[in-house]
């Protein structure tokens, strides 16, 4: 298989000014559809729930820093919020970090439940919809499953309102790396890599956790239990050894990517250092992977991960129009679609069903 460098460019062209035409949609779509093939994967990243009133990686970071413990983030220079939140922990004794993480997890863990309870508006149900769409349109196809970064429910409300089944990896109140592979299993795999808004743990018990209803809250024992999640830091991997469900996470992470076919990831920057290395090694033996990325100028990771990937195509904004790039086996091809967002969910499965004349 060739992993090297493409080197030659391709432009397909650009649709007319105004509608775009049916021909370059069909192009768009077919390519698309070439790619998502057999056992889909979908990455779901923090930039595919803001449509949904969920804060941004960059939100979050404004956030934390209009707390007392937490104002000195605005100082601390970065790339993204990971890296200046792991510059701000690197300074402090181990003791006083420890006491800070669970602090930045009761910020984040309330942020998330408080938009959980917003109420819904006309925007976030056609996501919703565009949401369902997805998932139905790769089932059709062949089968699905859900990694995510993200701490929302956005996934298993969509589920809850459409009586649809899927694995967490819960076994009772602990996260079980076996219940994600079960022999009969016949549901989509959603594994949360990072926590739940709506899991909880004891303080001196790591393994066990408390599910509650999406945005509420412990009812008993309140004061020795927080939120179970895993802060965006690069002491993840740190924080994972010491935690047997989060280790579990991380292994059905790991293993649900080798058996993907193919690679669909909706708002995900690539800035994730634990998670996209394992992805990139993946699809640089062929898998083949479409992006849907609203800023690529910005995301240096974004760029960099493209590299030597064989089989890769990327939907991204291009102030009012959309860039639409791809690379097949050492060739690479563009075309830009205008007036149009086909990188937002909802745009991005009307294109997928339209039909061609």
């Amino acid at each position: 298989m060739n992993n090297e460098q493409p080197n030659e460019v391709h432009e397909v062209g650009s649709a007319p000014l105004g509608q775009p035409s049916l021909e370059v949609r069909k192009v768009v779509r077919d390519k698309i559809l070439d790619y998502l093939e057999g056992h889909t994967v979908i990455i779901w990243g923090s930039g595919a729930t803001m449509a949904l009133g969920f804060p941004s990686m960059g939100d979050l970071l404004c956030i934390m820093s209009k707390e007392s413990d937490f104002q000195e983030l605005r100082n601390v220079i970065g790339n993204g919020f990971e890296e200046r939140l792991s510059k701000f922990f690197e300074i402090r004794n181990p003791a006083e970090r420890e006491v800070l993480k669970d602090a930045a997890c009761k910020i984040i863990g309330e942020e998330f439940a408080k938009c959980e309870k917003a109420p819904m508006n006309r925007d976030k149900e056609e996501y919703r919809e565009a949401m369902f769409g997805l998932y139905s349109f790769i089932l059709e196809r062949g089968s699905v499953d859900i990694l995510t970064t993200n701490y929302d429910c956005a996934w298993e409300q969509l589920f809850k309102q459409k009586g649809i089944g899927f694995l967490d990896g819960f076994q009772e109140n602990e996260l079980d790396y076996s219940a994600f592979f079960n022999k009969d299993h016949s549901s989509v795999r959603l594994v949360k890599v990072h926590g739940s808004d709506n899991w909880f743990r004891y303080n001196t018990e790591d393994s066990y956790v408390e599910k509650v209803g999406i945005g509420e809250v412990p009812q008993e024992n309140t004061k020795n239990k927080s939120h179970k999640i895993i802060i965006p830091s690069e002491m993840k991997y740190e924080d994972v050894s010491k935690d047997t469900s989060f280790a579990n996470l991380m292994l059905a992470f790991g293993r649900l990517i080798k058996e993907a076919d193919s690679f669909l990831t909706i708002g995900f920057g690539f800035n994730d250092l634990h998670l996209t290395p394992l992805l990139k090694q993946e699809a640089k033996k062929g898998r083949p992977i479409v992006r849907l990325m609203r800023d690529t100028a910005r995301s240096h990771r974004g760029r960099a991960f493209a590299e030597g990937i064989p089989r890769i195509i990327t939907l991204s904004d291009g102030e009012g129009i959309t860039n639409v790039k791809w690379q097949e086996r050492g060739k690479t091809g563009s075309i830009d679609v205008p007036n149009d967002d086909l990188w937002a969910l909802p745009s991005f499965m009307k294109l997928l069903t339209e039909q061609q004349g």
